[in-house]
């Protein structure tokens, strides 16, 4: 007798749909990058993308730390390295404020 334990089958599913969506987000995310880097000729400013009505700036420091992480992520070359120190202030401002508000 052999019996199925569905909730590992269900949790396996939804680990994969995630996952599968992560990697479809990123790809979107990739390729307004590249679109935008293509009509600049250089590698855009965070702002660059609201100047030039592409994703909205907040879509990218929810899914990433910051804009530096997003960076990496897409394989910019010649990014300068950061120290922790940086890379946690960098993080700090920009959930504080990529919305122009702070929060309480």
């Amino acid at each position: 007798m052999s019996t199925i334990n569905f909730e590992e089958v269900a949790k396996k599913r939804i680990y994969d749909s995630i996952n599968n969506e992560n990697l479809s987000q990123l790809k979107i995310l990739k390729d307004e990058f590249q679109q935008l880097k293509n009509k600049l000729g250089e590698t855009p400013y965070l702002i660059d993308f609201w100047k030039n009505n592409s994703i909205d700036p907040e879509v990218i420091v929810d899914k990433y730390d910051n804009y530096y992480d997003f960076l990496l992520k897409v394989k910019e070359k010649d990014l300068p390295p950061i120290d922790i120190h940086e890379y946690q202030v960098l993080t700090m401002l920009s959930k504080e404020l990529i919305n122009g508000k702070t929060t309480s």
